[in-house]
């Protein structure tokens, strides 16, 4: 049996776990991460990322089926499958490689195996089981990211049914924001455009009578402006998220940073929205609206009306709730817009 101590050991090794334990690691503690299959989990290695992949191929196949509405040529378009599945497969097998070199850099110790923690050990004690035998690891700290996975119950004569939690918080959500627009919308059949700008990604979705009609991620964030201010200005990653918030930052960021990001922001919504309109939907949008943590960024809403034509409204779920007296309104309208999921999930109607 090996035995290994550390400051923190990690059970999980998808998103939530190998970001938690490379912030740990910046912060100066000794981290171990166990996994049990491959570095990135169900997400980066058999779940999102391959999806999105798959999804962008067959994005292209339908941009190329349409050609001739921006004057171009292409004959006899076709496809190949197992092409297709090996070029997802690939996408994820480079992003797992990504997340074992970062392990490797920031000096994360990676355990393969199953993980379980002991009972009754005065110090967090997780028992690895290997292809090797049993590591035992005794850390200061554990942090449980498995993630989940769903499960039916037979015996409850049940059928199961998969749904998307994001997309139906978002429409509870939408009856909310609707009553920010103003004007309100002519028609009932006018759309509006929904961006979330998160860390990350953004996801564009397009409602129709208060139900989404068109969605499309993009791999594009805030997270790509933090880390241009930390890379430029020498700070820490915390230090950077702050000054992006905050301000304060030297006189040629508006130049040399924060308006390459806007203009690389603002094409992928309009090509988000190009993409709507090539997909062969026939409702026009006629309002934008944006929320996520990045769209409160200075000089955002006021890009998009310019470059869209569209009125812009940036999300505040609490608008017209009732805030208890304790909260800073102020505060809490700042970090609204990051809400809008999680308000549309607590929104949800009791059965």
């Amino acid at each position: 049996m090996a035995e290994k101590t550390c400051d923190l050991a990690v059970i999980g090794s998808g998103p939530g776990g190998y970001v938690a334990a490379i912030r740990a690691s910046q912060l100066g503690m000794k981290v171990v991460i166990v996994e049990r299959d491959a570095l990135g989990g169900v997400c980066l290695n058999w779940g999102c990322i391959p999806t999105k992949a798959l999804l962008r191929t067959a994005e292209v196949y339908t941009n190329m089926k349409h050609a001739a509405e921006f004057g171009l040529k292409a004959d006899g378009i076709g496809f190949d499958l197992k092409a297709i599945v090996e070029r997802s497969r690939g996408v994820a097998g480079r992003m797992e490689k990504g997340v074992t070199h970062l392990m490797k850099k920031n000096k994360i110790e990676v355990v393969k195996g199953v993980a379980r923690l002991e009972k009754g050990a005065a110090a967090p004690v997780v028992k690895v089981k290997t292809g090797e035998g049993e590591d035992k690891i005794t850390a200061k700290h554990v942090i449980l990211a498995t993630g989940a996975r769903a499960r039916t119950i037979p015996q409850a004569g049940l059928e199961p049914d998969a749904v998307d939690v994001e997309t139906f918080a978002m429409e509870r959500a939408f009856g909310e924001l609707r009553h920010q627009l103003q004007p309100p919308l002519a028609a009932e059949d006018d759309c509006v455009a929904l961006v979330d700008i998160g860390a990350t990604m953004n996801s564009f979705h397009v409602l129709r009578q208060g139900r989404v009609t068109y969605s499309r991620d993009t791999v594009f964030g805030g997270r790509q402006l933090t880390e241009e201010i930390r890379s430029r200005y020498g700070l820490s990653l915390e230090e950077a998220g702050l000054a992006k918030k905050r301000g304060g930052l030297p006189d040629d960021y508006p130049r040399e940073v924060l308006e390459p990001f806007l203009d690389t922001l603002v094409q992928q919504i309009g090509r988000s929205l190009q993409l709507y309109y090539t997909a062969g939907r026939k409702f026009e949008v006629k309002r934008l609206m944006i929320a996520g943590g990045s769209s409160v960024v200075p000089g955002l809403s006021e890009r998009l009306t310019q470059d869209s034509g569209m009125d812009v409204t940036i999300a505040n779920p609490f608008l017209r709730m009732k805030i208890n007296s304790r909260i800073d309104i102020h505060t809490l309208a700042g970090d609204a817009p990051a809400m809008l999921t999680a308000c549309g999930l607590a929104m949800r109607a009791r059965r």
